[in-house]
């Protein structure tokens, strides 16, 4: 819960999250594997690319420079999709959808080990960087990795869910900076700790998550004390709880 805020306020917000999310695990943030998005898995180390697209003087980086699975061919292919599915989404829908993705933890979503199933099992993504693919030339182009003006985050979709089903708290955004990339994971390690058939690896992928639903997810992450504080909301609030309070009291009264 972010401080400062009516508790009746933040219950409101969380609502609206959830709501949002839904109830299903289909969401390519918790299941990685759902997602039929092109996706690049980078093979350089994830320590390397978190320090240049994340440092004071972050860095571009040339996909000469980067190790990837793919033949130079396949590679533009997928970065010319990319490219231009992100391009489509800024203008159509008004938000950044190209994300370098650090870090993915396989789970169950179950707190039984006897239930554990194949289909109780997520692999989610850990960090979102907010990125774009500049290109130059044409036979064959050049790409470079660009960070941007967004603000970096830890899948937001992910820490609700263990935080409110599991009881495991991952690092906050805002002191990612602080800890830094090998912090972080440590500190992600501890948190996980005690589940001993929970896995997190260090890959990374460039991909797209372009749902709408997923943008306002994170706005209402982000921006939680701002809408907290805005009159209207304040009022729907509050006067939502008062009502709900008077139709238990009312059911109180009818059953003595």
């Amino acid at each position: 819960m972010s401080n400062g805020i009516n508790p009746v306020i933040q219950q409101k917000i969380n609502d609206w999250r959830d709501k949002l999310a839904g109830s299903s695990n289909s969401n390519p943030l918790l299941d990685f594997r759902k997602s039929k998005k092109p996706k690049i898995e980078v093979i350089t180390p994830s320590l390397i690319l978190f320090d240049k697209l994340t440092g004071y003087e972050s860095e571009s980086i040339s996909f000469k420079e980067l190790i990837t699975n793919q033949t130079e061919a396949d590679l533009i292919k997928l970065l010319d999709k990319l490219g231009t599915e992100a391009k489509k989404t800024i203008k159509e829908k008004g938000f950044i959808s190209l994300f370098l993705v650090l870090g993915t933890l396989t789970w169950f979503d179950t707190a039984k080990p006897q239930e554990k199933k194949e289909k109780d099992k997520l692999v989610s993504p850990l960090l979102l960087i907010p990125v774009e693919l500049q290109k130059k030339g044409k036979k064959p182009p050049e790409y470079t990795l660009c960070s941007t003006d967004e603000d970096i985050s830890i899948n937001f979709l992910l820490v609700n869910k263990l935080r409110d089903e599991f009881n495991i708290t991952l690092p906050e955004t805002e002191i990612l900076q602080n800890l830094g990339y090998e912090e972080f994971i440590n500190a992600v390690r501890t948190a996980i700790g005690e589940k001993q058939d929970w896995q997190l690896e260090e890959t990374a992928y460039i991909t797209l998550f372009d749902s709408i639903k997923t943008a306002m997810i994170k706005d209402l992450e982000q921006n939680q004390e701002l809408i907290a504080n805005h009159p209207v909301l304040q009022g729907l609030a509050l006067q939502e709880a008062q009502k709900n309070c008077s139709d238990i009291k009312t059911q109180i009264s009818h059953k003595q």
